[in-house]
């Protein structure tokens, strides 16, 4: 069943829905909507430490040297998520609803 890790009102993954290191695996990620005043939702990465600050040690996951990110209604990415990292969506303006789910490993 799809998991909403990023709702209209928010700007970021809040903390009880980050995708952390016990997530692993191939999955997708769906922008359902992407409303007017909606700006790009990039996709997070950090190594987990103990004693971090909420805040610290985020920086825009990357293929081929661009950032990974949604833009628009119907937008869909399939990422490996790899266990010891976290994962989350940050975008500069609210306006985007977005689910991951797993990608049947059967398909």
């Amino acid at each position: 069943m799809a998991k909403k890790i990023l709702a209209r009102t928010q700007t970021k993954t809040p903390t009880d829905a980050i995708l952390d290191e016990h997530w692993e695996g191939d999955f997708q990620i769906f922008c359902a909507a992407y409303g007017g005043s909606a700006q790009p939702v990039k996709l997070q990465q950090r190594v987990p430490t103990q004693n971090i600050r909420p805040e610290s040690g985020w920086v825009n996951a990357k293929f081929d040297g661009d950032d990974i990110e949604l833009t628009a209604a119907g937008d869909t990415i399939i990422v490996t998520l790899t266990r010891g990292y976290e994962y989350r969506l940050k975008t500069s303006a609210a306006g985007a609803e977005v689910y991951i789910d797993k990608v049947d490993s059967h398909r």
